[in-house]
């Protein structure tokens, strides 16, 4: 058992029909042996801290992006993730009480799309335990930019749609005009 993942085939192994293309085509289908349940489950961890009323659109909404999205690759995750996640820390609050409302929903969108990219990424680079860790993460960070977002509104409801419209808009370029 390793602790990152299954153990990736040595790049300098020459066996017959061992090719780059080949070997993507591995990594592709370690990337798949994620099933679609465990794909909810990772998305609720990115959503946690969004209040239940909109976790479950969020997540039929973010699900079918995962696979749109690039993954993170090597350099991306380096040599061993589970230090980055030793090493997360929350959004300072006096950071996040200075941005507008228009920059929070940037912050938060910037949070949802690093998670996606934690979901697409293949179990071989990011194993199922640090990938959740991660997501874990981002989801708390979520819910600090969304409690952030409701108390510069002053409306739950409010806030709660802002977000769903940024949620939905994500396979669309320049979504947050509408936010000005």
């Amino acid at each position: 058992m390793f602790l990152f993942g299954p153990k990736r085939p040595d790049a300098g192994s020459k066996r017959p029909g061992d090719t780059p293309l080949s070997r993507r085509s591995q990594r592709h289908a370690a990337s798949a042996a994620v099933s679609p349940e465990g794909r909810r489950y990772e998305l609720a961890l990115l959503v946690a801290g969004l209040p239940a009323a909109g976790q479950i659109e969020c997540i039929r909404r973010l699900l079918p992006l995962v696979e749109k999205r690039p993954a993170w690759n090597e350099e991306d995750v380096g040599a061993v993730p589970a230090e980055q996640c030793c090493r997360w820390r929350p959004f300072a609050d006096d950071r996040l009480s200075q941005q507008t409302p228009r920059g929070l929903l940037l912050v938060l969108q910037t949070e949802i799309e690093s998670g996606l990219r934690s979901a697409a990424t293949p179990l071989w680079l990011l194993n199922r335990i640090v990938r959740r860790v991660c997501l874990l993460h981002q989801g708390q960070r979520v819910g600090q930019v969304y409690r952030e977002l409701e108390r510069q509104l002053g409306d739950a409801r409010l806030a709660l749609e802002w977000v769903s419209q940024m949620v939905a808009g994500l396979s669309r370029v320049g979504i947050l005009e509408d936010w000005s």
